[in-house]
């Protein structure tokens, strides 16, 4: 019995962090998202989203005036970076209904899975999908909202967002992003040697974040009176802490660095109730 729910278990793990094909993307979702000025140290909600309303805002936070200046920073072990592209790609977005939500929360409770959630499956996406894609740049200013998603009714108890392989239609996507979650060029150098080393990261490896509404004390929502907003934050500190450039293949590198991809995403609810 206990084999058998471990067996599952490692399976279930294995289909959220590998790439593999995901569900078909909808095309028809492809409308240009909005980027907004400032560097907000936190995510604050703009405006009331009307009941029947889903949007996701996206934006990074606890940057460096090393990092916003030269695009430099040094991880935990010593290494120096400095980026002249940072990329990564978000393939989905979308609320999960309550009892999707269940059966993740019984792996959680489990200990087994912790942050992601498998999302790759044959059928469509959720209606509160935002599945167009979309690239963004590691730790740009600013903040980005998508189109505001349009539903009449579902409950909803949590969120799940996919970072995974960029299709060619997402918002920001150049030739070289098509195809991959993470994009890293730059050079790297101990912090006691002043000689630079070049290096490119790409992966199609993925994983995702699987976020559930209780954790940060907000009741199932309801879009037949309730509209949502959705801030995805992720921290800058500590992104690339563990990347040892001297001894890791590129493989190991990217699943260090999804990992704290994920581990770093924070995600907030702001719920609009009707009048």
């Amino acid at each position: 019995m206990h084999t058998h729910i471990l067996f599952i278990a490692l399976w279930f793990v294995f289909a959220c962090s590998a790439s593999g094909e995901g569900p078909e993307l909808d095309s028809s979702s492809l409308v240009g998202l909005t980027e907004l000025d400032g560097r907000s140290a936190e995510f604050t909600s703009r405006a009331a989203i009307d009941s029947g309303s889903v949007q996701y805002v996206f934006s990074w936070r606890e940057l460096s005036s090393e990092w916003t200046q030269y695009n430099r920073i040094k991880n935990d072990l010593g290494y120096v970076l400095e980026f002249e592209s940072a990329l990564i790609g978000i393939n989905r977005v979308q609320l999960v209904p309550c009892k999707t939500a269940s059966s993740t929360r019984f792996w959680q409770d489990l200990s087994i899975v912790s942050l992601a959630y498998a999302g790759h499956d044959d059928g469509p996406p959720d209606p509160s999908a935002f599945s167009a894609g979309l690239v963004e740049e590691i730790g740009g200013g600013g903040v980005r909202e998508t189109p505001v998603v349009e539903l009449e009714t579902g409950t909803y108890c949590g969120v799940h967002v996919l970072y995974a392989e960029t299709p060619e239609f997402a918002d920001g996507a150049e030739d070289e992003m098509v195809g991959l979650t993470v994009l890293l060029r730059g050079t790297w150098r101990p912090e006691w040697n002043d000689t630079k080393l070049d290096f490119e990261l790409k992966t199609t490896l993925g994983n995702g974040v699987m976020h559930l509404f209780e954790e940060e004390g907000v009741e199932p929502i309801n879009l037949a009176t309730d509209g949502v907003e959705i801030g995805v934050e992720r921290s800058l500190l500590g992104l690339f802490n563990g990347m040892d450039f001297e001894v890791m293949n590129n493989k190991a590198l990217s699943k260090v660095f999804l990992t704290n991809l994920v581990a770093n995403t924070t995600i907030r609810t702001t719920r609009s109730p009707s009048e």
